[in-house]
């Protein structure tokens, strides 16, 4: 049966984030690649926001790691109608799911909050991109969160189109943050993949 300490209650409170406060993102492949003498090497993000080489990084799914831990990494929901946004009402029972090998990506929340990336654009003019991430929980998972980017203040997120330009800002903010995010909590990530390495 699904784990009922994931599913949206009414009675639930919504998570508070401080600067100890972790988010996981689940991986399918372990990161072998990116590990040297039980450092990160700067690959790590790749291995965590693009593993197929898809660049556009500009919204990711996350989840606080407390009620959702360990136990729950390898639960992987099989219909993506549970995906959708919960309701603030709907409390289901159940939801469809299977076990998958899974890891887990651990980053430190504090360094993502409100962070800005300058980027000048093609006219020379410098555009701000900076990162958020709000609660969003699904009608399958309350602890999820989505980590976006917002253009200039923009309070819509950035439209999601190819091009080198929304390539080179998804990279610059890989470089900028998201490595540094990942490094802050390296020491979970080898608490618990010891075995592994």
């Amino acid at each position: 049966m699904y784990p009922q300490e994931l599913l949206p209650r009414k009675n639930l409170s919504i998570p508070t984030t401080n600067s100890s406060s972790i988010f996981v993102r689940t991986l399918r492949e372990f990161p072998y690649d990116c590990i040297d003498d039980n450092e990160f090497l700067p690959e790590i993000t790749d291995a965590i926001l693009a593993p197929n080489g898809d660049l556009e990084v500009f919204s990711l799914s996350l989840y606080i790691y407390g009620i959702y831990r360990e136990s729950h990494f390898e639960i992987v929901v099989t219909d993506k109608e549970y995906f959708q946004s919960w309701d603030g009402e709907e409390e289901l029972t159940d939801v469809p799911f299977e076990e998958q090998e899974r890891f887990a990506a651990f980053l430190k929340t504090e360094t993502l909050r409100d962070k800005s990336i300058p980027y000048v654009n093609e006219k020379g003019e410098t555009d701000i991109y900076t990162l958020h991430y709000e609660h969003k929980p699904t009608r399958s998972n309350f602890w999820h969160f989505e980590l976006f980017v917002t253009k200039n203040d923009e309070t819509v997120h950035v439209p999601r189109k190819s091009g080198a330009t929304r390539k080179a800002v998804a990279e610059k903010i890989k470089e900028d943050i998201l490595y540094f995010a990942t490094k802050e909590v390296k020491e979970k990530f080898f608490e618990i993949y010891k075995d592994l390495l």
